[in-house]
């Protein structure tokens, strides 16, 4: 863990609202400059909303960490499931990273990388043996951090954003087989308490 004042701990139903919300703001501050209004808009009514996101938590097949700071907001989260992969994920057992998100307040302070061990923890526990994730075919800084940390690009696959189609690249990364189960860099991963809902922006 970079910062000793943030908790990682693994999100409950409880925490709709929050994760909701901070997943819409940091979608918005990552791709508003890219899309046109109303394909934003018809992305973020499709994608997030308290409902949909307590459905989300509520399923045992996933799994939801979030970073949250000493007065309950969320600074990041990544949320992970065992998503059928496209054929260019070589694995026998694959695990989908489905969202990374940090606020844009917060970047460039080592929480992906405390994140993506919570992912690393996740997948050790579940005997996943390859991660895979999708990035936007333009978004060079995300395909860097990611080449930086060893994953490597298998193909490309559609992402629907709003009522257009868009590339992305899928990545992977095999799993160590030494991975810990329960990485030192981090917290234990209990349920915590809820949130309050909050603005947040994305990586």
């Amino acid at each position: 863990m970079t910062d000793p004042t943030l908790t990682l701990r693994r999100a409950t139903p409880d925490d709709a609202e929050a994760y909701a919300m901070t997943a819409a703001a940091t979608f918005v501050e990552s791709y508003a400059a890219t899309t046109p209004p109303e394909e934003m808009a018809a992305h973020l009514a499709r994608a997030f909303g308290t409902a949909q996101q307590r459905q989300e938590l509520a399923d045992p097949m996933r799994a939801v960490f979030a970073l949250v700071d000493p007065t309950g907001t969320w600074v990041g989260f990544t949320a992970v499931a065992p998503t059928p992969a496209p054929p260019c994920v070589r694995g026998t057992r694959p695990l989908q990273v489905e969202r990374i998100y940090v606020r844009a307040a917060s970047h460039g302070r080592g929480h992906g990388r405390t994140l993506l061990a919570a992912v690393d923890a996740e997948a050790a526990r579940r005997g996943a043996d390859v991660l895979w994730l999708q990035v936007w075919e333009h978004n060079e800084a995300a395909q860097a951090f990611y080449a930086r940390l060893g994953w490597t690009r298998a193909g490309t696959h559609p992402f629907l954003m709003g009522t257009r189609y868009e590339d992305d690249w899928v990545l992977v990364r095999r799993v160590a087989k030494n991975q810990s189960a329960e990485p030192t860099t981090i917290p234990p991963m209990a349920p915590g308490p809820p949130n309050q809902p909050t603005a947040g922006s994305s990586a």
